[in-house]
């Protein structure tokens, strides 16, 4: 009794502390989903010029552009995804596509690694929400019908996952 008490309080005090964070990665679990189009991205419009003679690579790196899309030559002027480059000339007009800041910022703390100064945040977020997966065991009494009942969902829930996986 006491223990499942212990579970119950904490599981519902660190899901109310942690609500602000959850909505964050969630939100931004959402908006990187649509990484490689445009959706929630807004416009800038660049122009630079690059030393002349650059082939398409040299061109996307220091542009900085990774995959640069939909390349092809037209006399001296390369043509890709959202630019042009004068070979001639060095003249490139492009443009270049970002989140608003306040995505920026949530997308980058969901895809933080350990060069990140706020990774420690993202292992101890895992860690919470694998002590709430676990800690809901010790809502209600193994006896009750809605543990019962709770057992099918969870494993509803890990033949979804392992579903989902395979594909």
């Amino acid at each position: 009794m006491k223990r499942r008490l212990t579970f119950r309080l904490a599981h519902r005090y660190i899901g109310f502390f942690l609500l602000g964070i959850m909505s964050v990665y969630a939100l931004s679990g959402v908006v990187l989903v649509f990484r490689p189009t445009k959706t929630f991205k807004t416009p800038t419009a660049i122009t630079a010029t690059l030393s002349p003679g650059l082939d398409e690579g040299a061109v996307g790196e220091a542009l900085k552009i990774r995959r640069m899309r939909d390349t092809k030559w037209d006399g001296a002027t390369l043509h890709f995804e959202d630019g042009t480059y004068n070979k001639e000339t060095g003249e490139t007009q492009h443009t270049r596509w970002k989140y608003p800041w306040l995505i920026e910022k949530m997308t980058k703390l969901h895809k933080a690694s350990t060069n990140d100064s706020v990774y420690v945040l993202n292992i101890i977020f895992g860690l919470a929400l694998l002590f709430f997966s676990v800690s809901s065991f010790w809502m209600f009494r193994p006896k009750t019908k809605q543990f019962r009942n709770g057992m099918i969902v969870t494993a509803a829930g890990f033949l979804f996952t392992i579903i989902i996986l395979a594909l």
